[in-house]
């Protein structure tokens, strides 16, 4: 036991819990994320197209999707693309988009089923349960 623990009249078990929190407050600093600036430039598609078509579609050409673009369809599939480039702030640490919908603030709505690909790839189911953390990307 150290002098301070003794002079403060800390027992072993204080110590150990101690220990803990700071075990804890060192894997938690490690886990906090730190926003980046940017835009992403999303564009959109509501075409009917199968996957592999919409992932070698030209989505450039796609309208521009913004804060104010309303979209919608009953069933079906709305394709969204970008073209990402992690920030020099971003470099080398773990980098992470994150994704919401209204859904749940529109009566009558249903939960909307996504997949999310990375450079062609299936990389993370969203929905209502995965609130749209995509990729942690080393």
């Amino acid at each position: 036991m150290n002098v301070l623990a003794t002079r403060l009249g800390l027992l072993d078990d204080d110590i150990k819990e101690e220990a803990k929190l700071f075990r804890l407050c060192e894997d938690l600093r490690v886990k906090v994320l730190t926003p980046v600036p940017g835009e992403i430039a999303w564009r959109y598609s509501e075409a009917e197209t199968s996957a592999s078509e919409a992932l070698t579609a030209d989505w450039r050409s796609w309208p521009s999707f913004g804060p104010r673009t309303v979209w919608s369809k009953k069933q079906g599939h709305t394709w969204f693309a970008a073209e990402i480039e992690v920030p020099p702030e971003a470099a080398g640490k773990t980098f992470v988009l994150r994704f919401t919908s209204q859904w749940t603030e529109r009566p009558g709505s249903t939960d909307p089923q996504c997949l999310a690909y990375l450079d062609g790839q299936i990389a993370q189911a969203i929905d209502d349960y995965r609130q749209g953390k995509f990729g942690y990307l080393d």
